[in-house]
């Protein structure tokens, strides 16, 4: 079997269609999607910081995902990681591969790519 992946939205219908429009790219480069996060190669957590508890959700969630599943490489995209100060944070986390802005949040199937080799 080939490499799966999860993704894992927050927040508002954007990050869901963005998050559908990733699917499809994972899709187009030969991925499958994994039954759940604590089997796939690769984790996609789609983040929305409206409120501090946004932001304690998806740090909760990094330390579980990385507990279940610590050989995946988990990439953290969306509007939590978009200031510098957030970014650096969750680049620290176990497990964090990438943290990528959301201006470049379509840009992640060919930075895991790169990453892949």
């Amino acid at each position: 079997m080939g490499e799966q992946f999860a993704l894992i939205s927050f927040g508002c219908k954007i990050n869901q269609y963005e998050s559908h429009r990733l699917k499809e790219k994972f899709f187009q480069m030969g991925l499958s999607e994994a039954s759940s996060p604590e089997v796939a190669d690769l984790c996609v957590i789609n983040t929305c910081t409206v409120t501090a508890r946004a932001d304690q959700k998806v740090r909760k969630l990094l330390r579980k995902l990385y507990q279940q599943n610590p050989k995946a490489c988990i990439i953290v995209t969306g509007c939590y990681g978009s200031a510098k100060e957030d970014k650096e944070e969750l680049e620290k986390m176990p497990g964090v591969a990438m943290v990528v802005p959301n201006r470049q949040k379509m840009e992640i199937p060919r930075l895991y790519a790169a990453l892949r080799g």
